[in-house]
């Protein structure tokens, strides 16, 4: 949890944003962060559910990509992280690079990729 912490609070520091994409419902999602206190990492509008929306990871991701890039106004480099096949697929397929973290080891490899 801590290095997870660090991560999030390192791609805010580097002007950043936090986006999270799961497979769980909305309400799910957000109580998850609540619990384990990464609210300041994520603000409401930057959570998405691809089970909500029934589309799918990669159309969900793609979704979240394109809005945060309307949001900011320019062109965003962004950096897929999760521990399941779904997410790489869905990165592959929108050519973002993609880092299988199943362990705090493999969140390290996030702040050497930023």
């Amino acid at each position: 949890m801590k290095t997870a912490r660090t991560v999030l609070r390192d791609v805010e520091t580097r002007g950043g944003l936090n986006i999270l994409l799961t497979a769980a419902p909305l309400c799910a999602a957000y109580a998850k962060i609540c619990v384990f206190g990464f609210g300041r990492f994520f603000s409401a509008d930057r959570v998405y559910s691809a089970k909500e929306d029934l589309s799918g990871k990669t159309n969900t991701m793609d979704q979240a990509t394109r809005e945060a890039e309307r949001s900011e106004g320019a062109p965003c480099r962004f950096l897929s992280c999760g521990d399941g096949k779904a997410e790489a697929k869905a990165a592959t397929k929108l050519r973002l690079p993609h880092i299988h973290v199943a362990g705090a080891q493999a969140l390290q490899r996030v702040l050497d990729h930023l």
